[in-house]
């Protein structure tokens, strides 16, 4: 067993462009206004396109051969995967091209799943099974329209790199309760999560299981509520945490973190994630964050941050995101992304044959080198288009970043978000891919605009999840 600390190396998150207005919910329903917004995932976004570009901006930075050499543990954390039968966390390694000697596991059905992963990760590292693990979670929770789901989910995703080495944050101690209670559940035939009515999990079990677990946590480990920095709940409203954070003898203006409500909504098992990002965005050395989760009982985590924070706060986290939005101007809009209405099908062909061949391609996003003229071309292609040597290539990793050379903006194509741009791409250091724009009107587009490649769904062709690159225009 290792003797050494272990806790958080680094951390990312992602939150969707596109937010809608629960103003606009309201009035739809003719219901009285609400306040703030919640951020919806765009039609070409799903659980896994979220948790990979929150994992991608948690390893920015860093030294991407040792990254590759000791993280052999990848957990994605969701309950909303994008298949009820097929890994997702393999998926996501694979797009994150880690090495094939690589542990994953999915943690599902539960709001606490990401703690449970984390959790995971923590004790792998610990038995000195593997030298760090990576904790993904994401969440588009499906909520009934014209009811209080509807308002309050939002989508979003966070993921936090854990090990032993280079620590930003030490996990000093953890408690986990189980508890058997049915307060929001989604069976294989339900279309939309379900709550039990009349407050009853808000009253008796919420408040109940996330104290006894934050208590437990502090008792444990002698800490005094008031050496607490930041404590971080699983919030389903803006009140039941502050009526948590009081009984446990902490003040909930100073104390309390943000759950983003107001401006993301409830991204449920990611949600606890997203404040801990936001949370360590500001951190100083020295203060502990509680981070506790619920959902069929409640996990409590104590972190102590260290003095290498410093060397991880400038990140594609919580504040960039919020910074970057693009209203929804309809709840049409809203409802044709969440496919609550039925439409004509329009989707691509594909196969599982096509996928496994084309894997390094579409999803790690290799090109080809050319061993004679040194001439990048994607896609992958037995001749070289520049000198025409054959057969005589090296792997090419593209670059996420690029600049359009050249776009037609397509208003046939059926789309939930017309027009479909469709572009040409000079990939930074060599290459030229052709894919759609995502994230933007037309207005926003034209030569020379720089972009960044982002992995979406392309379409369900052949009833499989076919994932791809687009780009967005770079901020």
């Amino acid at each position: 067993m290792r003797e050494q600390p272990v806790g958080i190396v680094s951390f990312g998150a992602y939150i969707p462009r596109y937010r809608l207005s629960r103003e606009v919910i309201a009035r739809e329903w003719q219901e009285p206004p609400a306040k703030g917004e919640k951020a919806v995932a765009s039609f070409d976004e799903d659980t896994f396109t979220m948790a990979f570009e929150a994992a991608s901006n948690c390893l920015e930075g860093l030294d991407a051969a040792r990254v590759r050499s000791e993280l052999h543990s990848v957990f994605f954390a969701s309950t909303t995967p994008p298949y009820h039968e097929k890994l997702t966390a393999g998926l996501l390694a694979t797009a994150l091209d880690l090495d094939r000697a690589c542990r994953t596991a999915d943690s599902a059905h539960t709001l606490r799943a990401a703690t449970s992963a984390i959790l995971s990760g923590i004790d792998a590292i610990n038995a000195g099974a593997v030298g760090a693990s990576l904790v993904a979670a994401a969440d588009m929770r499906p909520a009934e329209p014209h009811t209080g789901a509807e308002i309050s989910f939002g989508d979003g995703a966070a993921a936090v790199l854990l090990g032993a080495e280079n620590l930003i944050a030490i996990l000093e101690g953890h408690v986990s309760i189980n508890d058997e209670f049915l307060g929001t559940w989604r069976r294989d035939v339900d279309p939309y999560v379900v709550q039990f009515p009349g407050g009853f999990e808000g009253k008796v079990g919420y408040p109940r299981v996330i104290h006894e677990s934050v208590s437990a946590l502090l008792g444990r480990l002698d800490v005094k509520p008031i050496d607490v920095t930041q404590l971080i709940l699983y919030s389903p409203n803006p009140r039941a945490p502050q009526a948590v954070a009081k009984r446990l003898e902490m003040n909930p203006k100073n104390q309390l973190a943000d759950a983003l409500l107001g401006e993301v909504g409830d991204t449920g098992c990611a949600q606890v994630l997203l404040s801990l990002a936001r949370v360590l965005e500001t951190a100083n050395p020295g203060d502990r964050i509680v981070v506790a989760s619920y959902g069929d009982g409640s996990d409590a985590l104590l972190f102590r941050v260290t003095e290498a924070i410093a060397s991880r706060r400038n990140r594609r986290a919580v504040s960039y995101y919020l910074s970057r939005r693009r209203s929804l101007p309809s709840y049409g809009k809203y409802a044709l992304f969440r496919k609550l209405m039925k439409t004509e099908p329009s989707e691509g062909s594909s196969s599982p044959v096509i996928l496994w061949r084309e894997v390094k391609q579409d999803l790690p996003l290799y090109g080809e080198k050319c061993a004679r003229c040194g001439m990048v071309q994607f896609p992958r292609q037995r001749v070289c288009v520049a000198c025409g040597a054959k057969d005589d290539f090296t792997d090419a990793k593209l670059a996420r970043r690029g600049v359009v050379h050249t776009f037609t903006n397509d208003y046939l194509l059926p789309t939930p978000d017309p027009p479909t741009t469709e572009t040409v791409v000079n990939v930074e250091g060599g290459g030229r891919v052709l894919v759609q724009m995502t994230d933007a009107g037309p207005e926003q587009v034209r030569v020379g605009l720089e972009v960044d490649l982002v992995l979406r769904k392309l379409h369900e062709g052949g009833g499989l999840k076919n994932y791809f690159w687009k780009c967005r225009p770079r901020d």
